[in-house]
């Protein structure tokens, strides 16, 4: 599957960008506040992207997973499909995706705003007392 998105800080000068991953970089799917946010294994190690599925690539994926035709209401995708709706993704050569920020953070660490990538979270190596 190839992920395309803008990767311009310009709205104005958009720049395309694409990333393939294979089907075994794709490390989940997660449905929050009514988007749904992909989650992808980066070349780097122990890093993972977060991408936002944009609304064409859920119309898409709604109209076959409902069997819908274009001419016809489509219902919103719940977390109920998100079974189906990785499956399809899986099959896409192409899904138009939305960079998140929170992009390149160790897999390890949670996503907050001052965690970088390596942030010191006051941790200790553990050592042998005698």
């Amino acid at each position: 599957m190839t992920l395309v998105f803008n990767d311009s800080k310009d709205k104005g000068k958009p720049t395309l960008a694409s990333l393939t991953v294979p089907p075994e970089a794709v490390r989940g799917l997660r449905y929050n506040n009514a988007q749904w946010h992909l989650y992808v294994s980066d070349p780097d190690p122990m890093a993972v992207l977060q991408f936002k599925l944009l609304a064409q690539a859920i119309e898409e994926a709604a109209r076959e997973i409902q069997r819908n035709p274009a001419d016809r209401d489509l219902k919103p995708l719940t977390p109920h499909d998100g079974s189906a709706l990785f499956g399809w993704l899986l099959e896409q050569p192409f899904v138009l995706v939305e960079p998140l920020d929170t992009a390149n953070l160790p897999a390890m660490f949670p996503s907050f705003p001052s965690a970088g990538p390596r942030p010191n979270l006051g941790m200790k190596s553990p050592s042998i007392q005698r």
